[in-house]
C-alpha cells in the first residue's frame, strides 16, 4: 500500500496541457552512444555525469559538412553518423535507433540553407538533458531529469543567410531518451502563452506577446485564455501583464466540468485503464464521470458504479472502528497494546493512539523481504501477527513518525477482538449499511463473485496495459482492504464530516496532528497525519484525506473542510500510465474552487552577481530529513533535492529563486550578520522552513580501512551492501540509488544527500561486525553477513 504522496518538488500535473509544436526540423544524422563510463553496470556520480555533459565529445565550431556513414573515432570505437528514422512529429527515440544505453551521450547534427536572415523561435524538448549549438555557438542547455515533451522551452535565433547547422547533444540518465526540436509557427504560440500564464512564467509571457501572440487566444487543449487561465492558477502578476497587453477580462469562464472532462481526457483515452471522479460541495454532488476501462481486454468501460480496491484510503475505515469502540466504552486511546499483543517488542509502552498516529515505532511488513513474492497468497493472521511480532523496532514509542501497515493491521485484529465480529461485519453493521454505503465491502479473495461492475487492476508495462499483479487482500485487512466506488466515498464523507458517525470531540482528535513525545507535531510524508487522515493544504484551502495504492489501483479521498467539499478519484492502474489520482484531485480543485484559492507567485528572472550566488551554496535540511544541495557554476544556481536530479534556480530578486520545473520557491534568509541560515520553501501555497546545514568535517581514511566495512549486511531482511570504489564508501540496497557515505572518523561516516549518519561497530580485529543509520531520529541496524 501507498502512503499520501504530495511529495516536496514533485511536478504536479497543472491545468495546462501541452500543446503540438509545428514544423518539426527533420533530417538528422545521430552519432553514438558515448557512455559516460567505462564500466556500464555501474552508474556514474551525479559529478562525472556534469563534467560529461560540460565536456565537448564533438567540437561544435569544426562540425560542418557531415554525411551519412562518416566515421568519427571515439576511444578505441570507431562511430558513424548515420541517418535518423524520419517521424510525423519530429521526436528523435534514441533508445529506438540506439537500444537501451542508460548513463550515454549521442550528438545530432542537421545543416540547412536560409535565402536571408530571420528571427524564429525553435521548440525545444529533451530526455534528459540537451546542449545545442547553432553555427559552432552555444544556444541553449539544460540539464535534468525529464521526459520528452515537444516545445517544452522555447529558445529565439537568428537563422543566417546562407549555411545553417545544428549541433544537438543528448545526454540519457536513465530509461528513455530522446529529443525534438521544431521551428515555432505563429499559430502555435497562443497555446504556449497559455501555458506560460498558468506557470506564471512572466519571461515566456513577454517572449510571446512580443513575437505578436494574440492575447486573447484560446487554448485548444484547455478552453481557456492566457488571463483566464492566470486568474485560476491565481497567478496576479501574470494577470497584471496580459491586462496590460489588452487582455479581454469580460470574457465568461468556461464550464468547470467542461474543463475538468478536457482535463481528464487529455490524460485518460477511451481505450486506457481509467478514472472514476466525483467533485460534491455542500452535500451536492457536482461533478461525478468515470473514463477509460474497467477490463482493457475485455473493452468494457468504467461506470460511475464501478467499484475499485482503495487501498489506504481503508485505513480512516480501521481508525473509524477503533473510535466507534472507544465511544462505546469498550476501548481507551492511551490502552497499551501489551493486552493484546505482549509478544510485539515495547508492547507495554505502545499506545493506541500512537498506533492510529504511526508513532509506535512498528515496523511495517510491507517493507520485508519476501512480501512482494507471497501476497498473492492467502495469509493466516495468526502467521500475520507472529510476523509482526518478530520485527525489530524502527524507534521508541512516541520518538518519531513512521508509515506502518503493520499497526494498522493489528489495529483491525484489536476491533475484532474487542468488537466479537470480524472486521467486514462491524464495517458493515456500524458504517456501511447505516450511511447507504451498499457498494463497499471488506475485500475477500476467497468470497470473490464475477461482478460487471468491479474494475479490474492494471499495470502500464512495456508501453501497454497488462493485468496487475492480484493481491491477496488477507495480506492488508485493516490497512488497506476495503472495496468501493465514488459515490459511497462522497456518502462517507458526508457523515463522517457532518457528526453522522463520531462525537465532536473523537472526530477533532482523528484530525489533529500527531505529537511526538518532545512536544514537536510528527513530520509526515512532508505533511501531518492524525488517525487515518492527513491534514494539508493546497493554496489556503484545508484539505484532509488520504491516499491508497496496491498492484492495480490508486486513490486519493479528499475533504475540503470549509467548503463542505469532497473529492474524490478512484484509478484501476498501478503504476499508471501518465498521471497520478492526487495530481487529479489538485487539479480538480483548482476547477471547481479556484475563486477561494489564494495567489500564488509569478517569476520573472534577474541576473545576479556571481559572488551572491556563492553565498548560497551549501547544503539545507528540509523537514524529513531530505536535503537540498545547492552550487553556483558560471553565475547560475543549481540545487538538488534527495533523490531527484539536479535543476536550475532562477533569480526573481537577489534573495528569492525559483523553479521551471514545478511551480516552486526559494527565498534565502540572513542573520543580522549577513550569513545565509536557511531559506523558506513555497510550493502549493505551502511554505515550509529549511536550515542550511553545517558542513560536516570529512577525514581521509585509507583503502585499508576502507575494506574492513566493505560487504553485505542484513537490514531488516533487506540485503544492503557496502562497496568500496576507489577511496569511496557507497551503500548500495537494492532498486535504490547508491549513496556515498563520507567518514568524519575511523568509524564514523555521514550522507551528504540526506540526514542521516552510519556507524560501524567493530570487532577485536577492527573488522566490522555491524553498522546503525540513524535518520530523522530512527536507528535501524544491520548485521554483517558472513
Amino acid at each position: 500500500m501507498m502512503s499520501f504522496d504530495r511529495l516536496l518538488l514533485v511536478a504536479v500535473l497543472a491545468i495546462a496541457l501541452p500543446c503540438r509544436a509545428a514544423d518539426p526540423l527533420t533530417g538528422w544524422l545521430l552519432l553514438g552512444p558515448m557512455p559516460i563510463t567505462a564500466q556500464a553496470e555501474q552508474a556514474p556520480t551525479q559529478a562525472e555525469q556534469k563534467a560529461f555533459f560540460n565536456a565537448h565529445q564533438v567540437n561544435p565550431e569544426s562540425t560542418i559538412g557531415v554525411k551519412p556513414g562518416q566515421a568519427f573515432p571515439y576511444g578505441n570505437a570507431r562511430l558513424l553518423w548515420q541517418p535518423a528514422p524520419a517521424s510525423a512529429d519530429g521526436a528523435i527515440d534514441l533508445e529506438a535507433f540506439f537500444g537501451p544505453a542508460d548513463y550515454a551521450a549521442a550528438y545530432a547534427y542537421l545543416e540547412w540553407e536560409e535565402s536571408s536572415a530571420r528571427e524564429v523561435v525553435l521548440g525545444i524538448g529533451s530526455d534528459d538533458g540537451i546542449r545545442i549549438w547553432h553555427n559552432g555557438k552555444l544556444l541553449h542547455e539544460f540539464m535534468g531529469g525529464r521526459e520528452l515533451t515537444p516545445a517544452e522551452d522555447l529558445v529565439k535565433a537568428t537563422l543566417a543567410p546562407g549555411l545553417n547547422r545544428l549541433l544537438v547533444k543528448v545526454q540519457d540518465l536513465e530509461y528513455a531518451w530522446g529529443f525534438s526540436i521544431s521551428i515555432m509557427q505563429p499559430a502555435d504560440f497562443g497555446d504556449r502563452l497559455v501555458q506560460s500564464a498558468g506557470a506564471g512564467n512572466l519571461d515566456g509571457i513577454a517572449l510571446l506577446l512580443g513575437l505578436g501572440t494574440d492575447v486573447n487566444h484560446v487554448s485548444s487543449s484547455s478552453g481557456l485564455t492566457a488571463w483566464q487561465m492566470a486568474r485560476m492558477k491565481g497567478r496576479s502578476k501574470a494577470m497584471e501583464a496580459l491586462e496590460k497587453a489588452g487582455a479581454d477580462l469580460r470574457k465568461p469562464m468556461p464550464d468547470k466540468s467542461l474543463l475538468a472532462d478536457r482535463w481528464i481526457q487529455h490524460y485518460i483515452e477511451p481505450a486506457d485503464a481509467g478514472v472514476s471522479v466525483l467533485v460534491s460541495e455542500n452535500g451536492n454532488i457536482l461533478y461525478q464521470k468515470a473514463f477509460g476501462m474497467a477490463d482493457v481486454a475485455a473493452e468494457r468501460p468504467l461506470t460511475t458504479n464501478s467499484s475499485f480496491r482503495i487501498g489506504s484510503v481503508t485505513k480512516q475505515f480501521t481508525a473509524t472502528a477503533i473510535l466507534l469502540l472507544v465511544q462505546d466504552g469498550k476501548l481507551k486511546l492511551d490502552q497499551k497494546l501489551e493486552e493484546f499483543y505482549p509478544e510485539v517488542a515495547n508492547a507495554d509502552r505502545i499506545s493506541i493512539r500512537q498506533m492510529l498516529n504511526h508513532t509506535a515505532g512498528i515496523r511495517s511488513y510491507t517493507e520485508s523481504e519476501g512480501f512482494m513474492e507471497s501476497l498473492t497468497k492467502y495469509e493466516d493472521p495468526k502467521k500475520m501477527e507472529a510476523r509482526i511480532a518478530g520485527y525489530k523496532p524502527d524507534f521508541e514509542p512516541g520518538e518519531s513518525w513512521m508509515y506502518s501497515n503493520s499497526g494498522y493491521y493489528l489495529l483491525g485484529r484489536i476491533a475484532e477482538r474487542v468488537s466479537g465480529q470480524s472486521l467486514g461485519q462491524f464495517w458493515q453493521e456500524r458504517i456501511f449499511e447505516p450511511l447507504g454505503m451498499t457498494r463497499s465491502s471488506l475485500y475477500d479473495n476467497r468470497l470473490r463473485i464475477a461482478r460487471p461492475d468491479e474494475a479490474l487492476g492494471h499495470s502500464w508495462e512495456g508501453g501497454k496495459y497488462v493485468r496487475a499483479q492480484d493481491w491477496d487482500m488477507s495480506w492488508v485487512a485493516g490497512a488497506g482492504a476495503i472495496s468501493s466506488t465514488t459515490e459511497d466515498l462522497f456518502r462517507w464523507n458526508e457523515a463522517v464530516f457532518g457528526g453522522k458517525v463520531l462525537n465532536a470531540d473523537l472526530l477533532r482528535e482523528a484530525h489533529t496532528p500527531a505529537k511526538l513525545n518532545n512536544g514537536q507535531q510528527a513530520e509526515a510524508l512532508g505533511s501531518s497525519y492524525g488517525f487515518g487522515w492527513m491534514p494539508d493544504e493546497n493554496r489556503g484551502l484545508a484539505m484532509i484525506g488520504h491516499t491508497g495504492g496496491l498492484h492495480g489501483f490508486s486513490s486519493d479521498l479528499t475533504r475540503l473542510p470549509a467548503q463542505k467539499a469532497t473529492i474524490t478519484v478512484l484509478m484501476n492502474a498501478m503504476p499508471g500510465k501518465n498521471v497520478s489520482p492526487s495530481a487529479m484531485v489538485q487539479a480538480l480543485a483548482e476547477i471547481f474552487f479556484y475563486e477561494q484559492m489564494s495567489a500564488q507567485e509569478s517569476f520573472a528572472s534577474v541576473n545576479i552577481d556571481t559572488a551572491v550566488l556563492r553565498d548560497y551554496e551549501g547544503r539545507y535540511g528540509y523537514p524529513g530529513g531530505a536535503v537540498l544541495t545547492v552550487r553556483a557554476d558560471q553565475g547560475r544556481l543549481f540545487g538538488q533535492l534527495t533523490g531527484q536530479e539536479e535543476f536550475e534556480l532562477f533569480a526573481e530578486a537577489p534573495d528569492r529563486f525559483f523553479w521551471k520545473v514545478v511551480a516552486a520557491s526559494l527565498a534565502f534568509t540572513r542573520n543580522d550578520k549577513g550569513q545565509v541560515t536557511g531559506g523558506v520553501h513555497s510550493q502549493g501555497g505551502r511554505n515550509m522552513k529549511v536550515q542550511k546545514l553545517a558542513d560536516a568535517k570529512e577525514v581521509s581514511l585509507s583503502n585499508a580501512v576502507l575494506d574492513r566495512y566493505t560487504g553485505t549486511y542484513d537490514l531488516r531482511g533487506m540485503e544492503l551492501s557496502v562497496q568500496r570504489r576507489d577511496n569511496s564508501l557507497f551503500l548500495v540496497m537494492g532498486d535504490q540509488p547508491d549513496m556515498e557515505i563520507f567518514p568524519s572518523s575511523e568509524t564514523e561516516f555521514f550522507l551528504k544527500s540526506v540526514q542521516a549518519t552510519v556507524v560501524f561497530e567493530t570487532d577485536t580485529e577492527g573488522r566490522a561486525v555491524q553498522l546503525l543509520i540513524n535518520q530523522g531520529g530512527i536507528e535501524m541496524e544491520a548485521t554483517r553477513k558472513p
